[in-house]
């Protein structure tokens, strides 16, 4: 994986809602594997971020696990369909082998 991001998406404090269609924070439009609205990226009550799959088709994944809800450090990878994640300083970070279609709101 490439160490330098394609896109910064900055995790608000409200819930980010991450999916394929125009009324998410992140846009995946372009990528099959992602679901209408797919996850979302939250800050705990104890102040952690956290991904939260409500249940989408094709999983959300953090170090390769799927997942329902995680909570997140700076180590962790999150995968949903082709595209790939990282939580840093408070922003999304996706990484530059993944599709450049992607959108922030």
């Amino acid at each position: 994986m490439d160490n330098r991001p394609a896109r910064r998406v900055q995790v608000p404090g409200k819930p980010a809602r991450i999916g394929r269609t125009h009324g998410n924070d992140l846009v995946l439009a372009d990528d099959p594997g992602v679901t209408r609205n797919h996850a979302e990226s939250r800050k705990s009550p104890a102040g952690n971020h956290e991904i939260i799959d409500p249940g989408s088709r094709n999983g959300t994944f953090v170090n390769g696990k799927r997942v329902s809800r995680a909570t997140l450090t700076d180590q962790d990878i999150i995968t949903t369909g082709h595209c790939t994640f990282r939580l840093a300083e408070g922003e999304l970070r996706q990484f530059a082998d993944d599709d450049s279609q992607t959108q922030a709101r």
